[in-house]
């Protein structure tokens, strides 16, 4: 991998949020980078600008948000 990992939990990062990851490094080399993924879920990762990836969040995604807003 193109950075180090500072995650608490490694088991818990899935392959979709380390391909990103490696993918903004490559794009944005030497800048902090923060990634947002939207999709089903939103992801925000955090990689500050010595490579090392800090993790970040899972929210939902939009489509639930929009759905639970609607009914309540």
């Amino acid at each position: 991998m193109p950075f180090k990992n500072k995650y608490n939990s490694n088991k818990s990062i899935g392959s979709d949020r380390i391909a990103l990851a490696s993918g903004a490094i490559k794009k944005f080399s030497g800048n902090p980078i923060l990634i947002i993924d939207i999709g089903t879920c939103i992801t925000y990762d955090f990689i500050n600008n010595n490579f090392e990836y800090f993790g970040g969040m899972i929210s939902p995604g939009y489509k639930l948000r929009l759905d639970v807003l609607c009914e309540k």
